[in-house]
């Protein structure tokens, strides 16, 4: 359970957070330069829930999803109702509609929970979706309305998510019979989200994880890279209640080996200490999390073979034989678990979840676990990197491990620009000038270095694939000032698009970016006038019956475009 000091230490965390997101949207308005903490707090609360239950990373993006009333009136004087929804996401990948409600406390209460009245305030929005009657809605929130409206009448499926998220202590139950009713009537999957689910998927320190622990000697086999090295892994087959005790945030239960079965073990949870590398982190919207809670209630014996295991790699690893019980007794220091973070978190949720599980249910579960004795840290990259791509994950995220990605990190990091290398990567320990992820670097560097604008955004996956060398690794121009100039220009065109008449994409910031980098003399504002009159005269030349956005994805327009610019 979430304490008043998680409380307080969230509330910081967030008002750092909207320091960085103003300083990356550039805003020069006093009005948001002056604000109290609790204002500060309450809207870098909006871009923390963004982070963590989306699959962007960019702040740009995430000011895009955001519909709260308060929230663009007073960065963009547009004050139109929100019908209660605060902000709007749409997953294209999953098929996911996901909605959010935002609610902020000034106070810790240790007895609070959410309040159901202000869940069901968006009954007026579901109405309207359900209805397909949108007229009564105005701004942002009917562009929303609507373009939910034209995916639910697409043949495809698609799912509405509403998360509730605010930082009281008790969550708002799914099975509530207000909740249960208003899900049912719209439709909508429902889920809460509260300080104690923000703690866990936002509180990851790195810090020295030790354990200690015992297992049949037919049990384990190890394995030697070659006869003559001291280096030794190991393959074992362990208990469940054995992983949840070396697993678990008691550093005294991780101590002792005989503990295993114990009642402690019933109100463990998981040290997210060990999570720190793993390249996933916890997928809260994923399915497989649901399959891997219910192989363990329905068939818990089975479930060693249902899973893939878990792969740990250590510092250091020490084993010795017992002379009683023919038992291999092994001490594992400052350990990771690189792969099988979903399994491990899965694994001690439904652990918590009934306190009759651990002796029913999970007592008679194993599974397998690889302990790696590892201090190379490129290798320790590249295992993480491996057993990963073997699973339903995107290349992108794989990449974050590399030792290319760590470098980036670091040297841009010390020009002022946090680099979101990893999911969840919003840092709170210092103040940036700007923020970016590595997709949209990887777009930047594909526009403007490679040259090639009109496939910076239909291609984002071939970005970290086929392209991941000439754009990361063969670019010689990676750590260097020219990347940085590159970065801080991007924001300077996100900004300046803001401020002016144009209605700028990311599509069309590349192409800006692209000329800038070509006409590095040339003011980004007179870049963006002109590319747009530019952009304007070609349509009205090319009588296709297509959007802005279509054309600028083509070659056509690409070459079209170097010819107006003279560009070389």
């Amino acid at each position: 359970m979430a304490n008043r000091n998680d409380f307080k230490l969230l509330q910081a965390k967030c008002i750092k957070i909207y320091e960085n997101v103003l300083a990356t949207l550039n805003s020069q308005k006093d009005s948001l330069n002056n604000l109290t903490d609790i204002e500060k707090a309450r809207y870098g609360f909006y871009y923390l829930i963004l982070q963590t239950l989306t699959d962007d990373n960019e702040i740009g993006e995430f000011t895009d999803m955001i519909c709260d009333t308060e929230f663009n009136s007073r960065f963009f004087d547009k004050r139109e109702s929100d019908e209660g929804i605060d902000a709007a996401y749409f997953d294209n990948e999953h098929n996911q509609i996901v909605l959010f409600n935002f609610k902020y406390r000034e106070k810790f209460s240790v007895d609070k929970e959410q309040n159901i009245n202000e869940f069901i305030s968006a009954s007026k929005f579901f109405n309207a979706i359900s209805t397909g009657n949108t007229q009564h809605l105005t701004g942002k929130i009917k562009m929303v309305a609507d373009e939910i409206n034209k995916r639910l009448d697409s043949n495809q499926i698609w799912t509405i998510i509403y998360y509730y998220a605010t930082n009281e202590n008790i969550t708002l139950a799914s099975d509530h019979p207000n909740v249960k009713s208003f899900s049912e009537e719209y439709d909508i999957e429902f889920k809460g989200f509260g300080l104690n689910e923000i703690v866990e998927a936002t509180s990851i320190r790195p810090k020295n994880i030790d354990a200690s622990f015992c297992v049949k000697k037919g049990s384990a086999l190890t394995y030697e890279e070659d006869e003559m090295s001291s280096n030794k892994s190991y393959i074992v087959k362990m208990s469940l209640p054995e992983l949840i005790r070396i697993t678990c945030n008691d550093p005294n239960l991780r101590s002792d080996a005989n503990k295993e079965g114990d009642d402690s073990l019933i109100n463990a949870h998981v040290d997210l200490n060990v999570l720190f590398d793993n390249v996933r982190g916890f997928i809260l919207r994923s399915k497989f999390n649901d399959n891997i809670i219910k192989s363990l209630n329905d068939e818990p014996q089975r479930f060693f073979y249902y899973n893939n295991g878990i792969t740990i790699i250590a510092k250091d690893i020490k084993s010795t034989e017992s002379r009683i019980g023919g038992k291999w007794n092994f001490s594992v220091s400052d350990f990771q678990v690189v792969n099988g973070g979903q399994t491990l978190r899965s694994i001690h949720k439904f652990n918590q979840s009934d306190e009759n599980n651990m002796v029913n249910k999970l007592a008679k579960a194993h599974i397998l676990v690889r302990f790696l004795r590892i201090n190379d840290d490129n290798l320790r990259n590249k295992i993480g990197e491996f057993t990963n791509s073997q699973n339903s994950i995107s290349l992108s995220d794989l990449r974050s491990l590399r030792s290319e990605q760590i470098q980036l990190e670091q040297f841009l990091e010390a020009h002022g620009i946090q680099y979101f290398r990893k999911k969840g990567d919003f840092k709170d320990s210092k103040s940036y000038k700007y923020s970016i992820g590595k997709e949209r670097l990887g777009q930047l560097l594909l526009s403007t270095i490679s040259g090639r604008p009109e496939i910076a955004t239909n291609k984002k996956r071939e970005i970290f694939d086929s392209l991941y060398d000439e754009l990361f690794i063969s670019n010689d121009k990676l750590l260097s000032e020219d990347t940085v100039n590159l970065i801080f220009d991007f924001q300077t065109i996100e900004s300046t698009y803001r401020k002016s008449n144009y209605n700028g994409t990311v599509q069309k910031n590349m192409y800006i970016a692209y000329l800038k980098y070509k006409l590095a003399n040339k003011q980004i504002s007179t870049l963006i006038s002109e590319f747009e009159n530019f952009l304007s005269s070609y349509i009205s030349e090319n009588t296709k019956d297509q959007s802005a956005s279509r054309y600028l994805i083509t070659t056509g327009f690409k070459d079209a475009l170097d010819t107006k610019f003279k560009v070389k």
